[in-house]
């Protein structure tokens, strides 16, 4: 007798669960929009954090800058002093830096900042004309 070779194994259907069970609990859920909103305040901090430190970096390099064209100004012949004309007026350290922002020529040489310093209550001036220096005071809040 001949013997019957064995029928192939048939693949099972998927089995499915029931719709009762399907899908994810409220509890799994919960949990993960509760770790992504925690994700986000770190992430929330971190940009934060760093967009303030930007500012302080930017406005120390101002202050560098200021300086820098106070040294070119006294290099040109510029009048340095309170009062000074169509120069660098050191009655107040708002009216030098807007004397910096609005600028001047000097034997044919541009002075101005650029761009311009839009918060001058944050600076502070020290030294006497001719030699005057800037100074970036990060305790003065002056943000809009």
């Amino acid at each position: 007798m001949k013997s019957a070779a064995p029928s192939p194994r048939r693949a099972q259907p998927p089995v499915f669960c029931s719709p009762a069970t399907a899908g994810f609990s409220l509890v799994e859920l919960l949990g993960v929009i509760v770790l992504i909103g925690i994700i986000s305040l770190g992430a929330y901090i971190y940009v934060g954090n760093a967009s303030q430190q930007a500012i302080t970096n930017t406005k120390a390099r101002n202050a560098q800058m200021l300086n820098q064209l106070v040294s070119i100004a006294a290099a040109t012949g510029a009048t340095i002093g309170s009062g000074g004309a169509n120069n660098i007026d050191t009655t107040s350290v708002t009216t030098a830096i807007a004397s910096l922002n609005t600028g001047f020529t000097v034997n044919g040489i541009p002075i101005k900042m650029n761009p311009p310093v839009g918060t001058p209550a944050s600076y502070t001036m020290s030294g006497t004309p001719p030699t005057i220096s800037f100074g970036y005071n990060p305790s003065v809040t002056d943000l809009p």
